[in-house]
């Protein structure tokens, strides 16, 4: 009886096959994001940084949507669960069974195997994905903490002149909030961090080191982040990084984001500033103190960089993308392109068929089709054992072809009051679907794709038919005397447990007659007689433990049987193979709540919650334990309720085992 961890187990695999296929659609939708970032690169070099900036963002922010409408769509078109009810001896509960429609696979051999490599390695591939994604979130967590510890931490107020010459210049700016400038002995270079309460840390000694026009420009460049607040903009960009670390294109991106970033905060001091030249000194002279504080907006960059924007100040002009950025590009957008011609329908049918993740047990479901039923077996034979056969089959008109191989084979019963057919589905590596219904041992029906054909046609499979067939016995045959033995083995350890306790007593007994003896021949008589139970006592410990190996050994046996068991099922479950809904968990109910109706009526039980429990089979009419009257249970089995004669409807904790449908009474409020 599957429980909900085995629920819990399925949709976590779920759930982690659609983030692996979202990661890895990321990379190509990174190089496309990439290559629409060299294109506006390329259009906007004479425009305003701020047009270029703003564009790259909004690619940067669609390829997240794009990433994230791939984890949905992964997630939705993965294959569903069918929910069964199934009920074997005294076990009953749910079984969740992947609904795999297996169709011919017609991709090439290439994609098959690339996209069977991804469903087989997904676990893999996600989990260490999510270990470097793990450490990287904490590093970022750690270095936001340590921003607020920068702010409390080593600093100092400048003089008022400065304070006061901060509001007037965010005022000048339009900046609503109030911004705090404080000297730190933990930066090397000017910086802002805080969004909502903006904070400029200024390196100890700055104010004395540069001019005040040379202050006043660095004091206006960190005002130009808060103004746009590049620092919540700046998380954003780090929490992008963080989840795709892996992606080379979006590292580019996101580079060339944070570049035009300084270089949009450059524009606007020079639009504020009457004195450029002093900005670009001071940009200097903090090169070669340069240190950057994580997750903040330093001042200056790398010397390559700081050169740039110096010569996009004075040449007023953008910079263009280097002839090794328009290579990369160039091949990225041709390995994208090259990719798009994968067949779709290839790479779909070929998901399906890894829907196979889940290995399928033999089970005996009580449900029902489009009439009554009496049981459905589902007993799947694993493709290997006819993998060599001479009966394959697979061209589309039916002929059995010896070069082909049985991909699956799927046995199952639709019984009803009327008839009980037998259908035998093959399914064979071409594609074919072969399916043959028998009747006491009578073909009835034959079809090919789900197309009717002529019954005679069937007739050249029946050998193929036969076989498998004797091979499901076979298994089953052997897993009942596996069984055997081990009730055999468990008799013995008990006859041996005995018969050990029993040596014991007399050991005992023995033990204390040499105590209270007082005559010497007497005690030597019992030392020697103890001494022979002894010997006894070990032959009877030996042959227990014997017992104990024989029956470890029997038991190491039946795991194996069933391991066996459980790699010879593959069940394909087909369009016309049993449909069974979450509907008849719902009408087993309203019968059950019929009776205990009734029961009440009746006068049987004082009220429904009366009912401890209760049987209803053909019979007798079972209620916490006592039999009803003949009249009552005729009158159920005519009137309320119709079932199988080998099958009962229960409610409760029903003593013994119990065939057909079982409910207990926390799945049913019998007051509505």
């Amino acid at each position: 009886m599957l429980t909900n961890t085995t629920l819990l187990s399925i949709d976590l695999h779920h759930l982690v096959l659609s983030i692996c296929y979202a990661l890895l659609h990321s990379l190509w939708l990174g190089v496309v994001a990439a290559a629409f970032a060299g294109l506006v690169i390329a259009a906007t070099t004479r425009s305003n940084p701020a047009v270029r900036y703003n564009m790259l963002l909004g690619i940067s922010g669609l390829f997240v949507l794009a990433s994230v409408a791939c984890f949905f769509i992964s997630y939705s078109q993965l294959p569903e669960f069918t929910k069964v009810t199934t009920t074997v001896g005294n076990l009953e509960g749910n079984v969740f069974v992947y609904d795999a429609n297996v169709a011919p696979v017609t991709a090439t051999p290439f994609w098959q195997k690339l996209v069977n490599g991804i469903n087989a390695y997904a676990d893999i591939l996600v989990a260490c994905w999510l270990v470097v994604f793990l450490w990287k979130a904490i590093k970022l967590v750690v270095g936001m903490r340590g921003l607020e510890q920068c702010r409390v931490q080593g600093t100092q107020t400048p003089n008022e002149e400065w304070v006061a010459r901060v509001q007037e210049l965010a005022q000048e700016l339009k900046i609503g909030r109030v911004v705090q400038i404080l000297e730190s002995v933990l930066v090397k270079v000017p910086c802002t961090i805080g969004y909502f309460k903006p904070v400029i840390l200024v390196p100890l000694g700055m104010f004395t080191l540069l001019s005040p026009a040379q202050v006043e420009s660095i004091l206006l460049h960190e005002l130009a982040h808060v103004r746009r607040r590049d620092f919540a903009i700046n998380i954003f960009l780090e929490c992008i990084e963080t989840v795709f670390f892996f992606n080379p294109a979006v590292y580019w991106l996101l580079t060339v984001i944070r570049q035009e970033r300084e270089v949009c905060c450059d524009a606007m001091v020079t639009a504020y500033s009457n004195q450029p030249k002093q900005y670009m000194e001071a940009l200097v002279t903090f090169q070669e103190q340069f240190n950057q504080v994580a997750y903040t907006m330093p001042l200056t960059g790398r010397h390559s960089l700081l050169l740039d924007r110096i010569k996009r100040m004075i040449n007023k002009k953008n910079k263009n993308l280097t002839s090794m950025e328009k290579i990369l590009l160039s091949l990225s957008i041709v390995a994208v392109v090259s990719f798009s011609f994968i067949p779709a329908d290839a790479v779909k049918k070929t998901n399906e068929k890894s829907a196979h993740i889940l290995s399928t047990k033999q089970t005996i479901v009580a449900a029902t089709l489009e009439e009554p039923v009496n049981a459905t077996v589902i007993n799947t034979i694993e493709k290997s054992a006819f993998e060599n056969s001479d009966q394959a089959m697979a061209d589309t008109i039916g002929k059995p072809n010896k070069k082909d191989s049985i991909t699956g084979v799927h046995i199952y019963t639709n019984a009803s009051p009327t008839k009980e057919i037998e259908y035998t589905e093959i399914t064979v590596k071409s594609g074919n679907r072969y399916k043959i219904g028998k009747e006491k041992g009578v073909i009835v029906s034959f079809s090919i794709n789900g197309k009717e054909r002529d019954v005679k046609e069937a007739a050249r499979f029946s050998g193929m038919i036969k076989e498998i067939e004797a091979k499901s016995a076979q298994v089953e045959k052997d897993r009942q005397q596996m069984e055997k033995d081990r009730v055999i083995a468990e008799q013995q350890r008990k006859e041996i447990e005995v018969q050990r306790i029993e040596i014991e007593k007399e050991r005992g007994e023995l033990e204390q007659k040499r105590v209270e003896a007082e005559d010497k021949k007497e005690k030597e008589e019992i030392i020697i007689e103890q001494r022979e139970i002894e010997v006894k006592q070990k032959k009877i410990e030996a042959e227990h433990k014997k017992i104990e190996s024989q029956q470890r050994k029997l038991e190491m046996q039946r795991h194996q049987m069933e391991a066996g068991q459980k790699k010879q099922t593959h069940s394909l479950h087909r369009e016309h193979s049993f449909h069974i809904q979450d509907s008849l968990t719902a009408i087993q109910k309203q019968k059950v709540k019929d009776v205990i109706q009734l029961l009440v009526q009746n006068g049987v039980v004082k009220n429904a919650e009366s009912v401890q429990w209760f049987s209803l089979t053909k019979d007798a009419l079972m209620v916490n334990g006592a039999k009803q009257d003949a009249s009552l249970h005729e009158q159920l089995m005519k009137t309320t309720f119709t079932i199988p004669s080998n099958m009962g409807l229960y409610y409760g904790d029903v003593p013994g085992t119990a065939f057909g449908y079982k409910f207990g009474k926390h799945e049913i409020n019998v007051g509505k």
